[in-house]
């Protein structure tokens, strides 16, 4: 059971880091580790959960979970809805992608270091991103974007994630 009060609405979206698999996919977190989690937890993977704020468009967040404790490790806002989160292959960088603050604005994605959970320089890419893919060695986000309805079609938004900029969609 998690405790804080963590809520996990249908929307929102996990994703787990293995901290001990070795090899190229691998995606051990920096954040697996180190003195505020403990020694006996830093083989556990660490859960990132996006909250999405109901009352308003600007106050969503990303939440980091010790999954052998249930405990959280930090919680980081971020200005805008968070919708989905994506882990580099690395484990280093956790993508977020976030709603638009007004109907037919444009989303963005966001890097959030796993190791000092600093949020990184925001990316526009389309309407509503809904999910992400990163490609395996880590050079691409693949941002799906579903577009308003009615106007925009569905769009494939790769963003370069050595540059932090998005080209163009398909």
């Amino acid at each position: 059971m998690i405790k804080h009060g963590i809520r996990l609405a249908s929307a929102a979206a996990l994703a787990l880091i293995p901290a001990t698999m070795a090899g190229p996919a691998s995606m051990a977190s920096p954040a697996a580790a180190g003195p505020a989690r403990g020694a006996a937890a830093a083989s556990a993977p660490v859960a990132w959960v996006v909250n999405q704020s109901v009352r308003s468009a600007t106050k969503g967040s990303v939440t980091s979970i010790d999954t052998a404790t249930n405990a959280v490790i930090t919680k980081i806002p971020v200005r805008r809805n968070a919708i989905a989160v994506a882990l580099a292959p690395d484990g280093k960088t956790a993508w977020v992608a976030l709603n638009a603050d007004r109907l037919g604005g444009r989303g963005r994605v966001i890097p959030v270091s796993t190791s000092t959970y600093h949020v990184g320089k925001p990316v526009k890419v389309g309407i509503l991103p809904q999910s992400m893919a990163i490609t395996p060695n880590g050079k691409t986000l693949y941002v799906v974007c579903a577009g308003n309805p009615g106007s925009a079609p569905q769009d494939v938004v790769p963003v370069s994630t050595a540059t932090n900029e998005a080209g163009r969609g398909h």
